[in-house]
């Protein structure tokens, strides 16, 4: 090509800029989707997302895309549209599976319970979350460990007394560890749960004062009377 180029007069040799390979491309755009999520810019993030997503599927990078997928995951899941999110992120965990990536799969699975928690099926919800707590504590990823145990700490998972042991540690490991996201969490979902064991207990309470102070059958007016007392 120099050569050519000098044979045909022109003065300064003309050279070519090589594209950026395909996985190049795409860390760039994941990074940027990364930046538009980070400010709330949904539809910005998702472009780029996709544009990364695409590119890592070209590249052969599983990692890439399990990460994009993820991302994908989140956006949608801040948006409200439960099921793509919930479709992206289970893409997203057979991926990191398949990488054998054992940290995207247990956080990927507790983004899945958040899905379903969201959905109003507490019992799925509480299956996924299981299984991110025990492969965060499997592997040692306290910081995973931690926003998983305060999600079990949730309102939806039974009475507030079983509940705030895991709200507990959450918050015992996020200190130990210096995590402020995760102590904020852990305090928000305490605060709900002591805040619920003490309707819970006065509601006990005004039951227990209302039977002792109520009248004795015989003096009790019938219901249906009652009733129709009270619409008259």
């Amino acid at each position: 090509g120099v050569l050519l180029a000098v044979a045909i007069g022109q003065t300064k040799p003309q050279t070519l800029t090589p594209k950026p390979s395909a996985a190049l491309r795409a860390a760039a755009a994941f990074a940027l989707g990364k930046l538009h999520a980070s400010r709330s810019e949904w539809d910005a993030a998702l472009a780029a997302y996709e544009e990364a997503r695409k590119g890592f599927e070209e590249a052969g990078d599983k990692m890439g895309e399990a990460k994009t997928l993820h991302g994908i995951g989140v956006v949608h899941y801040s948006r409200s549209d439960f099921p793509k999110a919930l479709e992206n992120w289970e893409k997203a965990a057979t991926l990191f599976e398949a990488s054998n990536h054992k940290k995207g799969v247990a956080r990927t699975l507790g983004k899945i319970g958040l899905v379903h928690r969201s959905l109003g099926d507490y019992v799925k919800a509480l299956s996924f979350y299981e299984r991110s707590l025990e492969i965060a504590e499997e592997i040692g990823d306290r910081k995973g460990a931690a926003l998983t145990l305060a999600n079990l700490c949730n309102e939806k998972f039974g009475p507030a007394a079983n509940r705030i042991p895991f709200g507990e540690r959450a918050l015992a490991i996020a200190e130990e560890i210096g995590a402020p996201e995760r102590i904020f969490h852990a305090h928000a979902a305490l605060g709900a749960a002591y805040a619920a064991q003490a309707r819970s207990a006065e509601q006990g309470a005004r039951s227990e004062e209302s039977s002792s102070s109520a009248p004795s059958s015989a003096f009790r007016v019938p219901r249906s009377k009652a009733r129709l007392n009270a619409l008259s």
